[in-house]
């Protein structure tokens, strides 16, 4: 049951254009995957140095995270690489948005 409702919600997300807010430039984000854990127990950097993604955040941005128990979207990169991103750091962007 869980795990449907989670393979929904990400059919969802990859039908919406992500962007980031939190940046200088901001970037869109592909949704690949949902983590299973919030910000506050993922670890940054594959878990070097033992840095959570919420601390990452607010030692790198100076962002305290609102909701940090909420799920990250995940974005893959090449090799093993991972970006996480927190929902409540992403906007949806309408199509005219990024015709601009």
């Amino acid at each position: 049951m869980l795990q449907r409702r989670k393979e929904e919600n990400l059919k969802f997300l990859n039908k919406l254009s992500l962007v980031t807010h939190h940046l200088k430039r901001n970037v869109a984000v592909s949704a690949d995957a949902l983590s299973r854990h919030g910000a506050n127990m993922m670890f940054a950097y594959r878990g070097f140095m033992g840095i959570t993604v919420q601390q990452h955040l607010y030692v790198r941005h100076r962002i305290m995270l609102k909701y940090p128990q909420l799920p990250c979207v995940v974005q893959f990169g090449g090799n093993s690489h991972q970006d996480n991103f927190p929902l409540e750091l992403l906007h949806v962007v309408s199509e005219e948005q990024e015709t601009d």
